[in-house]
């Protein structure tokens, strides 16, 4: 058995805080990046398509590009179910609740969803 700490013989010990080897079963979730597409926003939420599922209830920070900032915002899944089977894919659509969520962002993601709508607005009176 390993002592607490103990280098293996063919490697140099380099590292500041000393490991103890598990025996036995311990997991860990990884939290990996995915690029979702956005359908729906407002200053409460979102919806999402992706590739896979989403669990209920589960949290994620979502980063959203708005315009000329960056945010990063936390959000529990609220609903989510499969939105289309396309010939060995499918896609499922989330809802997303955002948490705790300070005033200026909420500004922010307001003010986002009125450059959106003054865009759309402007493109159907130019048409």
């Amino acid at each position: 058995m390993a002592e607490f700490g103990a280098s293996r013989p063919d490697q140099d010990e380099r590292r500041e805080a000393r490991r103890v080897e598990i025996l036995g079963a311990l997991r860990a979730d990884v939290l990996v990046t995915q690029t979702l597409a956005i359908t729906d926003l407002s200053d409460q939420g979102l919806q999402v398509l992706s590739d896979f599922p989403l669990p209920l209830e589960s949290l994620h920070d979502f980063r959203l590009p708005l315009a000329d900032r960056t945010v990063v915002l936390k959000g529990r899944v609220v609903h989510s179910a499969v939105a289309d089977l396309d010939g060995g894919g499918v896609q499922y659509r989330s809802g997303i609740a955002f948490e705790d969520v300070p005033s200026h962002l909420r500004t922010v993601l307001a003010d986002y969803a009125t450059i959106l709508r003054t865009q759309r607005q402007t493109r159907s009176i130019s048409d």
